[in-house]
Order: C-alpha cells, then sequence, then structure tokens
C-alpha cells in the first residue's frame, strides 16, 4: 500500500469519529468506565495478593526439638561417634538436660561406640573423665573407685581449705550423678539446620535456645514475668525449637511432614487454618478479579462494535459506491479498524490519567491521616509508580485489541456488498 493511500485511510478512520461524534462520546464515556472498572479490579487484585502475600511471609511454624523426659529418641537423634569430626570442632555443650541420663551413662555410650580415651580426653577435657577411661563395670574400673574412695577417706583430716576444695569436688561429682547435666551435639544443631533449609518450601530459619524461648514467655508475661525466674536450667519447660518461614501456604501439609521426618524433631506447630483461610482468600480474590475484568472487556467489545456499526451504516452508500468501482476488502476495512483503534486508545488514556490521579491523592490522604497501625497494616500497598507501566501497557493493549477486535466484527458483513 502506498503511503498517500495509508495516510488517506488513516485520515477517514480518524474523521469517522468526528463524523458520529455523540456516538464518539458516548462510547469513549462507558469504554472508559468500563477500563476505570477494570483498572480498578487490577489495583485491588494485586494489592489484596500483595497484602496476602505479607502475610504469609510473616506466618511462621515451630519445630521443637527433643526435651526433658524423652532420652531415647534424642540419643537416636545424637550421631555416632564415628561420625563426628574433630577437625571442624563440633562442640559439646552441657546446657541441653534430659532427666534419667546421666553424664556417666552418656559417657559410657561413647566409649561401648568405641570412641578413645584421647577423644574423649579432648572432648570432654581430661578432669571430667577420670571415671570413663575404661569401660563401666571392668576390674580396673572398680580399683579405681576403691583407689578414690580410700584417697577421700585418707584427706578428711587435711586443712580447711582443702576441705572446701574436696566438698566443691564432692558437689560435682553429686551433681555428674544426678542424672540432670546431658551434653548434646552443637553439630546436631547445624545438620538439623541444613536439612531444614534444604525443604523445599522454607525461605527462612531460626534456632531459639530455651533459654530465649523462657525470657520471650518473660516479655509477653509484662509485669508478672518475675513469676518465670525459677524456670531456668532442669526446670525450664520450653524446648529448644527452629522458627521457621514459608514461601506458599497451600503446600504446608506436605512441609510440616517433610520437617517432622527430620532426625531430632520432636513435633512441629503450625496454624493450618490461617494458612487455609488465606489460602482460599487469595484463590476467591484472583476468581473474582480476572471475572470482573473478563465480564467488563466483553461489554467493552459490545460498546465498539455498536459504535463501528453506527459508522458503518452511516457510510452505506460511501461504501457500496467503492466497492462498486473496484476498491478492495482491505480498502473499504482499514478506516473502520482505524477508528475501534482510536477508540481504544482515547479511553484508555482517560481511564489511566483517571486511575493515576486517584490512586495517586487516596495513598498520600489515607497514609496521611491514617493512624500508625493502619499504615503498618497498608504498608505493603503497592505504589502507583511500581505498576503504573504494568498498567499503561494493560491499558492500551486491551484498548488497541477490543477495537481491533469490534471493527473486524462490526465490517464482516459489510465487506460483501
Amino acid at each position: 500500500m502506498k503511503s498517500n493511500s495509508a495516510r488517506y485511510l488513516v485520515g477517514q478512520g480518524i474523521s469517522g469519529l468526528w463524523k458520529n461524534h455523540m456516538m464518539t462520546l458516548a462510547s469513549i464515556g462507558v469504554l472508559t468506565a468500563c477500563l476505570l472498572i477494570v483498572g480498578f479490579a487490577v489495583l485491588l487484585t494485586e494489592n489484596i495478593n500483595q497484602i496476602v502475600g505479607y502475610v504469609e511471609s510473616q506466618n511462621e511454624m515451630v519445630a521443637f526439638m527433643y526435651k526433658s523426659g524423652e532420652n531415647e529418641e534424642f540419643m537416636e537423634a545424637v550421631p555416632n561417634v564415628d561420625d563426628v569430626n574433630h577437625e571442624t570442632a563440633l562442640r559439646i555443650q552441657q546446657d541441653f538436660e534430659i532427666s534419667g541420663v546421666t553424664e556417666d551413662e552418656f559417657h559410657q555410650k561413647l566409649i561401648d561406640s568405641g570412641m578413645t580415651e584421647d577423644e574423649l580426653k579432648m572432648l570432654f577435657g581430661a578432669s571430667s573423665i577420670a571415671d570413663f577411661e575404661k569401660p563401666q563395670g571392668s576390674s580396673e574400673s572398680s580399683q579405681a573407685a576403691e583407689e578414690s574412695t580410700a584417697s577421700t577417706d585418707s584427706s578428711s583430716s587435711d586443712t580447711s581449705s582443702s576441705q572446701k576444695e574436696d566438698g566443691g569436688a564432692d558437689d560435682a561429682e553429686s551433681s555428674s550423678q544426678s542424672g540432670i547435666p546431658i551434653v548434646y551435639w552443637d553439630g546436631l544443631i547445624q545438620d538439623i539446620e541444613t536439612e531444614l533449609k534444604a525443604v523445599p518450601n522454607v525461605t527462612d530459619v531460626r534456632f531459639v535456645s530455651k533459654e530465649e524461648g523462657i525470657e520471650s514467655q518473660k516479655e509477653s508475661f509484662g509485669d508478672l514475668g518475675y513469676l518465670l525466674d525459677d524456670y531456668t536450667g532442669a526446670d525450664n519447660p520450653i524446648r529448644n525449637s527452629f522458627v521457621i518461614k514459608v514461601e506458599d501456604l497451600s503446600k504446608i501439609d506436605e512441609t510440616i511432614t517433610e520437617i517432622s521426618d527430620i532426625t531430632g524433631i520432636k513435633l512441629v506447630n503450625a496454624s493450618n487454618e490461617v494458612a487455609d483461610t488465606l489460602t482460599g482468600l487469595r484463590r476467591i480474590i484472583n476468581i473474582v478479579g480476572w471475572s470482573i475484568v473478563a465480564a467488563l472487556s466483553i461489554v467493552s467489545l459490545v460498546i465498539i462494535i455498536n459504535t463501528i456499526r453506527a459508522s458503518i451504516f452511516s457510510r452505506r452508500k460511501e461504501l457500496n459506491i467503492m466497492r462498486y468501482v473496484g476498491a478492495t476488502n482491505s480498502f473499504i476495512r482499514l478506516p473502520f479498524i482505524v477508528e475501534g483503534i482510536c477508540l481504544g486508545i482515547i479511553s484508555a488514556a482517560v481511564a489511566y490519567l483517571i486511575i493515576w490521579g486517584g490512586y495517586s491523592y487516596f495513598m498520600t490522604s489515607f497514609m496521611d491521616s491514617a493512624t500508625s497501625w493502619i499504615q503498618s497494616a497498608f504498608s505493603s500497598i503497592i505504589p502507583f509508580e511500581q505498576i503504573a507501566l504494568k498498567l499503561a501497557v494493560f491499558f492500551f493493549s486491551a484498548g488497541v485489541g477490543l477495537g481491533v477486535i469490534g471493527s473486524l466484527v462490526s465490517i464482516r458483513n459489510h465487506i460483501k456488498v
């Protein structure tokens, strides 16, 4: 097609808007209103999805480790001594307490599993393994115990300072035999954390010791926090735990199952009701929002079709003459397609400007006058600048697309004249 012909046909399409200016204004007004509603529906859907996503990101589950009274399960969770990498300093600390398992029994378990005397000395220190150089029950162990008793009896007549030192040693030995202190592997904590982070739906993992847990409970009690001051050491009822954040709440059941299967995890506490509510809310919002978009797109299409048909009807004699003198179908179609595109672009531009001004004004006025907790709740609302380009592309694509489709539908029967 020559450039002169193209300019002529485009000019005819634009002039067609003025020839039926009342119908054009009505069409632009109705189409703009439809696009405005569509735009607000899109903004509402995107913002609610953003808010739900933010709430999802703040939703946490807690995986609890074994605690007092659960020694058998925990002992199964402790790594074999053959797997201990001493060069990476997998430390053993004495702040994890399990009733019913004494320090002696734990050391004996390590000896029975093959740990050497040198390894015990390196991990626990020479002074803490005096009674564990040989397996319990051996004659040498019994002899060492008898010698220790005789030595204690002979030292009873020493100076007062020696008595104090002996008394301190006796207290330490008594504490060791009481079943309160027990050691656990730092490496186990690290291994569990690594496994948790490897779960597909997990985005963040944070270890919380039982000491941190009891302090958190004290803070939640406010002025009554002192009531928990006695819950320390073996009396602390809080479990060591991992606070876990997930990405997709719809997969929370599968995530809980995977976490529960990790060695060392006793139980997982998660709010399934919140997850189900948020997932259902997001699904409903998406369905309703895009249903509105689809319905109003159909309404807009019908408006453009009727506008183009009115234009065709007003020019029916001209079209007949053009057909009789040999004008091609594309030559007849193009002005009406241009007219439909112009209707869509003008309506899209007007709707976009109105939404831009209205949304920006609402955000500024609302956030300035809202209370602090409302501002915090709506802090995740999408700024217009962040969605401006996406909305502009959507509007103008919808306007051009609807204009072309409406024009083609309108002139389909008239090109046969």
